[in-house]
């Protein structure tokens, strides 16, 4: 029986510390990304090639996903991906490649989120730092394929979220683990949170570059 109460008690405990040490992923900018836009009915639809990306598969997730906000809106007309001039029978307004690039970073402030942070459980009602840096690169030529302009679009995500397989480190407030877990935390990136950083961004992303391409669109219009 006492055994039995103690294991109850350790289970117990451990529930608690890990929800103690967890923190669920936020995306604390994404208002800053965040454009309003009108549909005008009267304006000329956009028949667009897009270029083909040569991308890792990190890059064609972001690709993918400005392609699916592009063909999701009403003042674009025919798209053409993987355009190749020449092929097929799209003559298209403006021809464009779209290369995102994009670089997941921790914080040095994480180490200060353990210790002293942990003493206060930091960790859960801050979560550690991270960001996605991604710089949407894309260039614009004519129907002709005569390059007009070149543009970057820099959308930086700040991240917060913490999982117990981190934050377990400020348990051990004055000992050696805890030095090692702030210095891990705090120059090595949480590559297990990246799907979910995706899901989170995704349509706030797609959105955001696809109005920016509008508008440099319908600026170089004759």
């Amino acid at each position: 029986m006492r055994k039995n109460s103690t294991t109850l008690f350790m289970s117990v405990m451990f529930c608690f510390l890990a929800m103690g040490c967890s923190h669920t992923l936020q995306i604390k900018n994404l208002q800053d990304f965040t454009l309003p836009f009108e549909i005008k009915e009267d304006e000329r639809k956009i028949n667009l090639g897009i270029k083909s990306c040569a991308c890792n598969s990190d890059q064609i997730w972001y690709f993918n996903t400005v392609i699916e906000s592009l063909s999701s809106r009403r003042e674009f007309g025919h798209l053409s991906t993987n355009y190749v001039e020449g092929r097929g029978n799209l003559k298209p307004d403006f021809v464009i490649s779209v290369e995102p690039h994009v670089k997941y970073e921790t914080s040095g402030v994480n180490f200060f989120i353990n210790f002293p942070g942990g003493l206060i459980f930091t960790p859960a009602w801050n979560g550690y730092v991270y960001y996605a840096n991604v710089t949407t690169n894309m260039t614009i030529w004519d129907g002709n394929e005569k390059e007009l302009k070149r543009i970057g679009i820099d959308t930086p995500y700040s991240i917060r979220q913490s999982e117990f397989d981190r934050a377990w480190w400020p348990i051990f407030q004055f000992s050696l683990f805890n030095i090692i877990g702030g210095i891990y935390t705090s120059t090595v990136y949480d590559s297990d949170i990246t799907p979910e950083v995706k899901d989170a961004i995704k349509t706030n992303y797609g959105s955001y570059v696809t109005e920016r391409i509008e508008t440099e669109l319908r600026g170089l219009y004759p």
